[in-house]
């Protein structure tokens, strides 16, 4: 979690970048990476180790786990997965909810918001992610939805360059190296923006994988589809 030099760093941090920015060019003005990557360095490396380390490593471990009793494979009853959703589900969103409307009632105070006020998501969220997880196997084993599967698969095999695609897009959009929009973009057109982007890579990635057998960044196959072009 924060500390308190962590989040005195953070907002005199901010205030002190905010001026720097200020005095920098508009194409400049608009990155990220000069309005706050300076200040936010030790914030970053402080959640990195004593959250996100620990939060994933554990989340890893609890994926590992699910494999191994055999709950991601698919074999259970549909009843089980049933109950995942109806029992577990409900009881994260409620947890989660709460604790929103608790920093709402607390303005989302900084001290609050982002310390005692944290842990009804961070705890809450790990029941509606397996409550999701029960309604994704239920779903797959009663054979519903086959066509948005069969959109979703060729993502999936691309997941790796998918997700390097979206940073590098984001990048293009937000910094002020490329467009230079952080800050500027309506809620609404930030939801276009997001479909359009889905949308984009559905279609190269189906579109992909009619020619090759992974995505361009996943480890390469020797061995292209009969008729199509090799990655070499």
């Amino acid at each position: 979690m924060f500390s308190n030099h962590h989040v005195t760093v953070l907002i005199i941090g901010r205030a002190s970048t905010a001026r720097q920015g200020a005095q920098l060019p508009g194409h400049l003005r608009s990155s990220q990476l000069f309005c706050c990557a300076p200040k936010a360095a030790p914030v970053e490396l402080g959640l990195f180790f004593t959250h996100s380390l620990l939060r994933i490593s554990g989340l890893m471990l609890m994926g590992m786990a699910l494999f191994k009793l055999g709950i991601l494979k698919g074999p259970r009853a549909p009843r089980f997965y049933g109950t995942m959703v109806l029992g577990i589900l409900p009881l994260g969103v409620g947890i989660v909810a709460y604790g929103a409307w608790q920093s709402f009632r607390h303005d989302w105070a900084l001290e609050y918001a982002m310390f005692g006020g944290y842990q009804y998501n961070y705890w809450g969220s790990l029941l509606v992610a397996l409550g999701l997880l029960g309604g994704v196997m239920w779903i797959a084993q009663r054979g519903y939805l086959s066509l948005v599967r069969r959109w979703l698969e060729p993502v999936s095999q691309t997941a790796f360059s998918n997700y390097i695609a979206q940073s590098m897009i984001g990048m293009g959009v937000i910094y002020g190296t490329g467009l230079g929009l952080f800050g500027s973009v309506s809620r609404t057109n930030q939801l276009i923006f997001v479909v359009g982007v889905w949308i984009l890579q559905l279609a190269l990635s189906s579109w992909w994988l009619t020619r090759f057998h992974q995505g361009p960044l996943e480890c390469r196959s020797d061995q292209p589809r009969a008729g199509t072009p090799s990655l070499s």
